[in-house]
């Protein structure tokens, strides 16, 4: 019985994370800088070249649908607006000048 699934990245994985509020998709980020959307069922909705360098960080909210937020080793933080069906849109950028963020999480008290 084969009832495994594969998806190609175009780097090596840095971070996957599901969506909390769509339970067959998942995002990875890679060591290319880009964000890649799949759908478990169907296979890749979208990629698109998010960072200069790896992405180091990602989380997608599970109070506000579509607000992802992502980390690069390139020292910026982004914020997303994003659907299945589309690329994602950048709504922010910040310079964290704190190194290299390693993980994200969005604030349980304050979802925006």
């Amino acid at each position: 019985d084969n009832t495994h699934q594969s998806w190609d990245l175009d780097g090596e994985a840095e971070r996957v994370i599901w969506d909390p509020l769509e339970p067959f998709c998942f995002m990875a980020g890679t060591s290319a800088g880009s964000i890649q959307c799949f759908d478990c069922r169907k296979g890749m909705l979208w990629t698109h070249e998010a960072h200069e360098k790896e992405v180091t960080g990602l989380v997608i909210s599970n109070r506000c649908k579509g607000l992802m937020v992502s980390a690069s080793g390139d020292g910026t933080i982004k914020t997303w607006d994003y659907t299945y069906n589309n690329i994602p849109e950048l709504i922010h950028t910040k310079e964290s000048k704190l190194g290299i963020i390693h993980c994200l999480e969005l604030n349980p008290d304050l979802p925006f």
